[in-house]
């Protein structure tokens, strides 16, 4: 099995947090809220980014909104 590069955390929030978490994560078929986290981080770290021109290498430049 791959290593993958995790951290465990431990977070305070509040019971209606913790009931839309639950519930996000039965939708999406998450076994727990972690992943919910994750994904929410995931997606809030690329809206904040604005694609821009490819470089010359091929990859995308990303400039801070």
């Amino acid at each position: 099995m791959k290593k993958q590069n995790q951290r465990r955390v431990g977070m305070t929030i509040t019971a209606q947090t913790f009931y839309h978490l639950k519930d996000m994560a039965d939708a999406c078929g998450h076994r727990d809220i972690g992943r919910v986290v994750d994904k929410l981080v995931r997606e809030h770290q690329l809206a904040a980014k604005v694609r821009t021109k490819p470089t010359e290498r091929g990859g995308l430049y990303y400039v801070q909104k």
